[in-house]
């Protein structure tokens, strides 16, 4: 997971939505709007928020961090919406939503400020401070990414594991390389020609390994949050 930086722009559509009385009054043409999909794409770099694995352009599924069944009348409220993959919001989360402390969950009075949710948010904290990865392999540090590991099976989901080991080696490899050519660039005598290529080189590494990076990146906050 990594932090998202969603835009403080509400999309048209919801600018003017009706606040949902029940959950029966949720309108999934609106919170499902085309341009509330394209901005979540936009603010998520097509990623979903839990695993941050690609999210294919014709999935038109909005997720709702507090489910829209229970906290109806955040139906249509940006601030709980979110892009999740198929897998993580449809086969993991479903309508999950633990508290830390249930008694804290007042829906009576329509009341959320009290809450501790046990999944990670990571449009409002950073997840690196729930989760860390040991190469490619998500390790919880609180009881909060613990939960929210488990939930999603991050590290028991087949293609995921074996798309952030791809992810990492290649990282891992770009790391070693620039290593590599740095120590190079300090050997006596090279010609200047040679510093010069091997400075391009280091250059172009550097870049490419940026891009690993780059918050648009798949799994870019596995790489970010390594243990040392």
């Amino acid at each position: 997971m990594i932090k998202i930086n969603k835009s403080p722009n509400v999309p048209v559509t919801l600018q003017n939505a009706p606040v949902p009385t029940n959950s029966s009054g949720v309108d999934r043409n609106i919170y499902r709007a085309a341009d509330v999909r394209a901005q979540l794409m936009a603010d998520q770099g097509r990623k979903c928020a839990y695993c941050e694995c690609r999210i294919r352009e014709s999935y038109n599924d909005v997720e709702h961090y507090r489910p829209k069944n229970v906290y109806y009348w955040l139906g249509h409220k940006w601030d709980n919406l979110l892009y999740a993959c198929e897998e993580c919001n449809r086969t993991y989360k479903k309508a999950k939503f633990p508290l830390r402390d249930e008694t804290k969950r007042d829906l009576a009075n329509q009341d959320i400020s009290q809450e501790e949710p046990l999944i990670v948010n990571p449009v409002v904290e950073d997840p690196s401070r729930h989760i860390k990865f040991k190469r490619h392999m998500a390790i919880p540090i609180t009881d909060k990414g613990k939960y929210t590991v488990e939930l999603f099976k991050l590290n028991n989901r087949r293609d995921l594991v074996a798309d952030r080991e791809c992810i990492f080696e290649e990282y891992n490899n770009l790391c070693n390389k620039i290593k590599l050519l740095q120590k190079t660039l300090t050997s006596k005598n090279l010609p200047i020609d040679i510093i010069n290529n091997l400075n391009q080189c280091l250059c172009l590494t550097k870049k490419s390994l940026d891009l690993k990076t780059s918050a648009d990146a798949p799994h870019s906050g596995m790489l970010i949050s390594q243990i040392p």
